[in-house]
């Protein structure tokens, strides 16, 4: 009998030795490891809409104030901001009449305050002929501006002006020029 009870209490702790030796060979996560996991679950957020050949209407007291053309708009999460790239077209309006058409490769808009940047290759033609040709330009809806601190290439009235920087109306009645680099004027007789 006391070679059973030592073959037994032999098993036990071989068993015991082994659960033990098993279970303490299994890698612990870190506390660390576990917030990681976590902060990856809550970081995925849904992706943005994204709307192809689209057309995005501004209104002002029931009469369209602009118009919004591109081959691709993403909006954010918030829809405060949306992205546009392809053949950006914007059309401004005044007393519901064409005023003025920006063309761009891209553009960014502030949805909340209506502010357009716009960049690549940017063309500002009004419903004058006037036409402006620069880099990136902002349209502000809210005082109706067109803006920008890069070069452009200014035609209107026959003249011709190159500059760094400009200010004006969307008509292109009171532009205000920040630096100007050359132009050509043509003269009328008084």
């Amino acid at each position: 009998m006391g070679k059973r009870l030592l073959l037994i209490v032999s098993c036990c702790v071989v068993g015991f030795l082994l659960v033990f030796f098993l279970i303490s060979s299994i890698p612990e996560e870190s506390p660390d490891e576990e917030e990681r996991e976590e902060e990856k679950k809550e970081v995925v957020s849904s992706p943005p809409v994204v709307v192809k050949e689209t057309e995005l209407r501004g209104w002002e007291e029931g009469k369209l104030v602009w118009l919004l053309q591109a081959q691709d708009m993403e909006l954010n999460n918030d829809n405060t901001k949306a992205i546009c790239r392809g053949g950006v077209k914007l059309i401004v309006y005044q007393e519901e009449k064409e005023k003025t058409t920006i063309q761009a490769q891209e553009a960014e808009i502030n949805l909340d305050d209506k502010d357009f940047y716009l960049k690549g290759g940017v063309e500002v033609l009004s419903s004058s002929g006037d036409k402006i040709v620069t880099s990136e330009l902002r349209y502000r809806d809210k005082d109706k501006v067109l803006e920008t601190e890069e070069e452009a290439s200014v035609y209107f009235d026959g003249n011709f002006i190159h500059c760094r920087g400009l200010r004006s109306d969307v008509d292109f009645e009171n532009p205000e020029f920040y630096q100007i680099i050359k132009g050509s004027f043509r003269l009328s007789a008084l």
